[in-house]
């Protein structure tokens, strides 16, 4: 049987910025991004399968680009993120309930948000004041992983007090307790002090109890917690051992040694919502 090519559609760039022609409706768009403070960069027009324009444009350090096509305008940026999947699974569910127009999509390296919209129904200043607006406001919800914490020991007790936590010293670890209003109920997590290194990985586990008993668990329970998919981190059964006389399920994050006081919050509030969730789901009950 022979086999025939199959057509590959041929995309051609014009990359030279004084090789793109604006249309009138277009040059309105830039002229009010020139008003609001942004640098103009490179043009790119882009023709294939539905011509557009592809513009850079550059404010107080951040880049944005600007999409024209015949169908719709589209505002863009893109952010590196060192654990994109830890942000999508902190900020993701964020950036639905607060700027549900914005759509975020995550990669390997990070995350790029966006907003569309149609020519007809926008002006140039809806452009700047809404479109624009939002995908800045689901930018900044990313900013709190900006400023590093410092990883030697104490360090960690004064980015907790730094994040507005009230917690417990308890040797190796620190205990604190979250209370959850839309649910009356509360847990506790637990983050050890010691970092944990794996090349060049260095990482703190927090920890959050989700059944803890004398009885070890049966199989239904097991397969209850076990077959659960999340999106970050990870069930893990616990032995009596010691003094330690108890079976113990629970779910643990490995969050990143150097982390702000606002994104180790986070950290924190997440696993112990999970475990609670799970506790719940368990037996109802309210005792971790």
């Amino acid at each position: 049987m022979m086999l025939l090519p199959i057509p590959v559609p041929i995309v051609f760039v014009v990359p030279a910025a004084q090789d793109v022609s604006f249309t009138e409706y277009q040059k309105k768009y830039l002229a009010a991004f020139d008003k609001a403070g942004f640098q103009q960069g490179k043009a790119t027009e882009i023709s294939g399968l539905g011509k557009r324009i592809e513009v850079l444009l550059t404010k107080a350090g951040e880049q944005f680009v600007l999409t024209f096509n015949n169908v719709y305008i589209k505002i863009e940026q893109r952010l590196p993120l060192a654990d994109s999947p830890a942000a999508k699974a902190l900020h993701g569910p964020q950036i639905k309930e607060k700027f549900p127009s914005v759509k975020a999509e995550f990669d390997a390296q990070g995350v790029t948000l966006s907003r569309v919209d149609t020519p007809a129904e926008i002006t140039p200043e809806y452009m700047i004041e809404d479109m624009l607006a939002d995908v800045q406001g689901a930018a900044k919800l990313f900013s709190t992983s900006a400023a590093p914490m410092p990883a030697p020991g104490g360090s960690l007790e004064a980015a907790l007090k730094d994040a507005g936590l009230a917690f417990s010293n308890n040797g190796g670890f620190y205990s604190l307790k979250f209370s959850f209003s839309n649910t009356g109920r509360s847990q506790t997590a637990y983050i050890r002090k010691e970092i944990f290194s794996s090349s060049s990985l260095k990482t703190r586990k927090i920890v959050s109890f989700c059944y803890d008993a004398k009885n070890a668990p049966g199989a239904e329970i097991l397969k209850t917690v076990f077959q659960k998919h999340l999106g970050i981190g990870g069930f893990g059964l616990e032995a009596p051992e010691g003094a330690q006389k108890n079976w113990r399920i629970f779910f643990r994050i490995d969050a990143p040694a150097e982390i702000s006081p606002e994104l180790l919050k986070q950290y924190l509030n997440l696993v112990a919502a999970t475990a609670d969730e799970i506790e719940k789901e368990l037996g109802k009950e309210d005792k971790l």
